[in-house]
Order: C-alpha cells, then structure tokens, then sequence
C-alpha cells in the first residue's frame, strides 16, 4: 500500500511529507522540485507529476488558486479530460515504478478524482489541515493573496480533500500538534499507517518534523471566529475538522460537501481582486456546470456506492 498526502497549500504538506520520507516512503524517480525560500527545506513534490496537475487544472479552465468549475466525481468532466489519462497513466508508471511510495501535491485536493482509477495499488490518505487564519498569513507573505480569497480557498481545498479522499483509509493530522509534540504525533501517524497495510521500513521513533523553527504565525479557533473575513461555514469546518477521529479505515461520504464546495467557487468568482478578475475574464470563454449537476452526479454516485456496500 502506497501514501498519498492532501492538504492545502501552506498547510505543512510538504514538512509532513518530508518527514513520512524519513520513514522508507519512496519519493519516486523523477525529479523533485528544489527547495524555495518559501520552503527551504524542500517540497518533496514530483514536478512532472505537479506540472501535469498544473496543465489539467488549466486544461478544465483554471489555476491552482482559482480552481476550475468541475462537479466533484462528475463523468463528464472525466471524458472531457478523457484524452490525457494514457499521458497521466504512463507518467504515473514511470515516476512510481516502486512501493511503497510518497505522492504529495496539494493539487490533489482537487484533482484526486482524476487519478483514483490509475492507482492500480491500494494507497491510503494522510490529511493536514491547519488553522485558517495561518494560511491566509503565510498566502500573504508569498503570494500576496488578501485574506477573503485566502480564507475561501482554504475552505475549497479541505472539503475537496474530505471529498476525493472518501471511501480511502485516512489518517487525519492537525498541523499544531506536528508543530507542538511532532515525535509523538509521527508515531501515531505510522502506527495508522502500518494498521492499515502500509510498509514502513525505517523506524517511526526516529523520523522528525523540522516545522517549528520555520512557523512564523499561530492563531486559535477564537481568532478564527473573531475575524471580519471567516464566514461562519469556515470556522464550522475548522470545527469539525478537530472534531475528527484520528484515523479511519474508509473515510466517510459527506453527500452535503459537493453543494459547499460549490458555493465556495461561486464566492470566489465574486472576487473583486485584480488576479480573480482577469482570471474569470478569461474563463467565461470556458465551459462551466451548474450546481444541480453536482447534486445529482453526487447522489447517482453515493447511490451506487451503497447499493455495492448492501450487496458486499
């Protein structure tokens, strides 16, 4: 069984990843991107694989941070992109050609959907979410994105996670507690791991989380709940999400997160920022779905899902 790591962007996805690194996890055989002075220790990202996820998003009208009006799990959207899964399959063989591996990319947050019918192996999920308000700081710092956007993308990208993720083993990770006690929440990330079929061949005890000397923010949910910008669904999200177990063998199917990540794309296309305007300019050119598409993709597509679960 092979591990796939979602979160925002800004979340410390690619501290984690370099940490489960440390574990045996391969990082596969391509070229990974180098490190930055946004991360200096490194993405552990794959940049074919990124580069291709970059290409898609723009192919179905969109950027990373603007992402493109797609129904979650939607078939049309998959035969409109049809044509590039022999490029994606031979790509993924190519840069995976060994287990277990390490595929992190916050990209697949909103793109996992694209690529669970080429994972030929089994692949568990580990999932870091952080608080809000950090990655709309960090967003700042590097991007100079203003706090509304930030705050709805990051909301976009947790409820993509919970989404394209269901159904898979998860491990759900909050990113205070690599900050705070990291060697003991590494091993209770293992440990899960190893539960659920995961090969781990170096020793859990052993691996390190280098986050903290780089963490420049720290806010609470109160901060959360007191800022002008939050909306009330995100600080129910950021709720929930500690509300969550640690671990899940099946993550569960929420049917309500494909009408909220809806309605987070359709507040973002009411931005009135310079980078959203031009953006959306240019993608009334593209196609879009409406939302009831959504509903209903996602209700035939539980559906299926439970009457395979009664017949098992």
């Amino acid at each position: 069984m092979n591990v796939i790591v979602l979160g925002m962007h800004r979340s410390g996805t690619s501290a984690l990843a370099g940490s489960l690194a440390q574990l045996g996890l391969r990082t596969g055989n391509g070229r990974l991107l180098p490190p930055h002075e946004s991360n200096p220790r490194g993405f552990w990202e794959q940049e074919a694989l990124m580069r291709f996820n970059e290409r898609l998003l723009r192919y179905l009208g969109g950027r990373w941070w603007i992402p493109p009006r797609m129904p979650p799990l939607c078939d049309s959207v998959l035969r409109r992109a049809g044509h590039m899964l022999p490029e994606a399959e031979k790509l993924l063989g190519q840069t995976f050609s060994e287990s277990p591996w390490l595929w992190k990319d916050p990209r697949l947050c909103l793109l996992l959907w694209f690529w669970r019918p080429l994972l030929r192996d089994a692949v568990a999920v580990v999932f870091v979410y952080r608080n809000p308000l950090e990655v709309w700081k960090s967003l700042e710092k590097r991007d100079g994105f203003p706090p509304r956007e930030s705050l709805l993308l990051w909301e976009l990208y947790n409820l993509a996670a919970l989404w394209h993720a269901a159904t898979l083993p998860c491990v759900v990770v909050r990113y205070d507690d690599l900050c705070d006690c990291p060697a003991a929440t590494l091993e209770r990330i293992a440990f899960a791991l190893m539960d659920f079929g995961v090969e781990l061949p170096g020793d859990p005890t052993d691996a390190t989380f280098p986050e903290r000397s780089l963490r420049h923010w720290r806010y609470t949910a109160a901060d959360l709940e007191a800022h002008p910008d939050a909306t009330p669904s995100q600080v129910e999200l950021y709720d929930r999400l500690n509300g969550m177990a640690h671990a899940y063998e099946a993550l569960p199917i929420e049917p309500e997160v494909a009408v909220q990540m809806e309605r987070c794309l359709e507040q973002l296309e009411q931005s009135t920022d310079r980078r959203w305007v031009w953006e959306l300019a240019k993608r009334r050119r593209r196609w879009t779905i409406p939302w009831q598409t959504v509903v209903r993709e996602a209700r035939r597509l539980l559906g299926n899902h439970e009457r395979r679960s009664e017949t098992a």
